[in-house]
């Protein structure tokens, strides 16, 4: 069989008091296949920008794929 990628989630691990527990994971759907470390780390330091006293601390790559 065949495995085909049917689509990547990417959840984006955010610390900052303001959050319950102190930890908020953000998730975007339907990303592009395969992304790199670098486009997750510009994207991750992009949205840590959005909200005031976020700490970007790591992300977690989801891919789906069909057979």
């Amino acid at each position: 069989m065949t495995k085909v990628w049917d689509k990547t989630s990417i959840g984006y691990k955010f610390a900052n008091e303001s959050y319950y527990g102190g930890v908020l994971v953000r998730r975007i759907s339907s990303t592009v296949n395969a992304p790199t470390m670098e486009q997750v780390t510009k994207l991750g330091n992009a949205l840590q920008a959005l909200h005031a006293g976020d700490v970007f601390t790591g992300g977690v790559i989801i891919t789906k794929e069909k057979f």
